[in-house]
């Protein structure tokens, strides 16, 4: 049990001592308005008398109690937010001392008193607090005040949280070993290793990864892609758990000579791949010259120069890049310029190329759904389109009868202009 003990003492009407456990301070003031000097610091306490209503605002702080004030002040849910009518309510209380002293009516300090008052409610207003939940205790409710402090501490803690999190993930990937799938290793860009790591296994008759790790001192990993292109060449067999692989070559000359097929065979794969690339790049370039002769000749049209178009329509047909734009505009130009038998060739030409594009996109279609084989056939012949029951295109082919009923049509003109 906690024993207390707190004295007021009258020094003066109006003025009084206080002495506690805590220490001494000082009130100046009759009924309704006190100030209050301590080493806490100095209150102004300000009331209607009769009544029990008061308020209680600290206007200065004590040096030894300034870093305490700063960051939670328990005595008082008020802060100052106009000095201006704290120093004129400060001023009425302190008329309502003095007045009554010089021999003044009590009225006119009653009047101060609430004068004063009225001043002071104005000056003030409740601070902000927030209400937390703790969940460390018992989930006891308590209230903290909010400050930009707080908050920057906060966002910094939750930005180390998540930071650290992102370095344990980025460790877990990197430490993570997944099984190796032969299908997916790579035989024509070798390690530099590889060799010397079929030698040693042959050597050794061990087909181990972390002997490889050991003695070139690689990392798991890598040791791991080359075990797998070993087993790729045919020098070790398939992984068997946590046993090491069967070695298939028995010797070093069995191993010259795997590596030797294996040179060959890289040669021809990597032949093939260059010549696939080679093939790709120049039919991108063909494709690029071909757009580029279009729009020249659309722009060269929109200038009304008709001849320097059809020459550039012309360099644009290329049998291997089957684009229906330089066929229909050169067919329209020379009907235009009654040309009829150049345009019965550029005709010819595009049924030839339309008509060769079509079976190559048919027998594709076939290819990738040979339950279709029939319909294609079909729709070869009457030159239709097909459609699946989702609305999605199986097969889409060019018009190839339009281009033959305009071929009709220029033989039967020019057959007139002759007579």
């Amino acid at each position: 049990m906690g024993l207390y003990f707190r004295k007021r003492i009258k020094i003066l009407p109006g003025v009084h001592m206080n002495v506690s456990k805590s220490g001494t301070s000082w009130s100046i003031g009759p009924r309704g308005a006190k100030v209050n000097f301590g080493k806490r610091g100095t209150y102004v306490t300000t009331g209607i008398p009769g009544t029990g209503i008061y308020s209680r605002t600290k206007v200065c702080n004590n040096n030894m109690s300034n870093h305490r004030t700063q960051l939670n002040n328990a005595d008082s849910g008020y802060e100052i937010k106009n000095y201006t009518g704290c120093l004129f309510s400060f001023i009425c209380y302190a008329l309502a001392v003095i007045l009554p002293i010089c021999g003044i009516h009590f009225a006119l300090s009653i009047l101060l008193i609430i004068i004063g008052f009225a001043l002071h409610l104005s000056s003030v207003e409740k601070k902000e607090t927030v209400q937390m939940d703790n969940e460390i205790g018992n989930d006891n409710e308590t209230l903290i005040t909010e400050t930009p402090i707080n908050r920057i501490i906060t966002d910094t803690e939750e930005k180390v949280d998540k930071k650290k999190e992102e370095i344990f993930i980025k460790k877990e990937e990197e430490e993570k070993i997944e099984d190796p799938s032969v299908n997916n290793v790579d035989m024509i860009r070798l390690d530099p290793l590889f060799e010397d790591s079929a030698r040693l296994v042959v050597i050794h008759q061990q087909g181990s990864t972390s002997l490889i790790q050991r003695k070139f001192a690689i990392g798991y990993n890598r040791a791991g892609r080359i075990m797998d292109q070993l087993e790729c060449a045919g020098i070790v067999g398939e992984t068997s758990g946590i046993k090491a692989r069967e070695v298939l070559c028995k010797d070093e000359g069995e191993l010259e000579y795997r590596l030797n097929h294996l040179e060959k065979s890289r040669f021809e794969t990597l032949k093939q791949k260059q010549e696939k690339e080679f093939k790709e790049i120049a039919q991108q370039e063909v494709l690029n010259e071909n757009s580029r002769l279009i729009k020249l000749g659309i722009d060269l049209e929109k200038e009304g120069m008709i001849n320097e178009a059809i020459a550039v329509y012309e360099k644009a047909i290329i049998p291997q890049l089957p684009a229906t734009h330089p066929y229909d505009r050169l067919m329209i130009l020379y009907r235009k310029k009654k040309d009829y038998d150049n345009e019965i060739r550029i005709i010819k030409i595009a049924i030839s190329v339309f008509m060769k594009e079509n079976e190559r996109r048919a027998g594709r279609a076939i290819e990738d759904d040979s339950s279709l084989y029939n319909q294609v056939m079909q729709a070869l012949e009457t030159n239709e389109n097909i459609r699946y029951e989702d609305g999605k295109w199986a097969f889409v082919q060019y018009d190839v009868m339009e281009y033959i009923t305009r071929l009709e049509k220029a033989k039967r003109l020019l057959e007139k202009s002759k007579n």
